[in-house]
């Protein structure tokens, strides 16, 4: 599928129902999953809906960050522990990692969009 801004708002939207339902009606995936990728994709949502406004050149610059960002999060996120042992402090729980990884991927998101139309505006 090529990817528009359009159809990443669809994506993440999609995903955000598949999530809630996933644990809801069919109780398929675990509530560490499920928020997991709840957390990943209302981060695209946020993103893309910035993406409206900007120009296709920065549009195309940021999805080239979101093909590496995504898939490397997910991996960081799959292979986080569920939950930490209660009578030691472990590490970062699955869903910790999924917030952390999430509000940089939408830090870093901006911070590109920014400097990409910056420097597009200067041309």
């Amino acid at each position: 599928m090529h990817m528009t801004k359009k159809n990443i708002i669809i994506v993440a939207l999609i995903v955000l129902g598949f999530a809630g339902m996933a644990v809801d009606y069919f109780n398929i995936l675990g509530y560490t999953v499920a928020d997991s990728i709840s957390n990943i994709a209302t981060s695209l949502l946020i993103v893309s809906a910035l993406l409206f406004f900007v120009r296709d050149e920065v549009f195309n610059f940021w999805l080239k960050f979101a093909y590496f960002w995504i898939p490397f999060s997910a991996l960081i996120i799959f292979t986080t522990q569920t939950t930490t042992n209660a009578w030691a402090i472990g590490g970062p729980t699955r869903e910790t990692v999924s917030w952390i990884m999430g509000g940089l991927f939408v830090a870093i998101s901006l911070l590109l969009i920014t400097i990409k139309s910056w420097q597009l505006r200067k041309k």
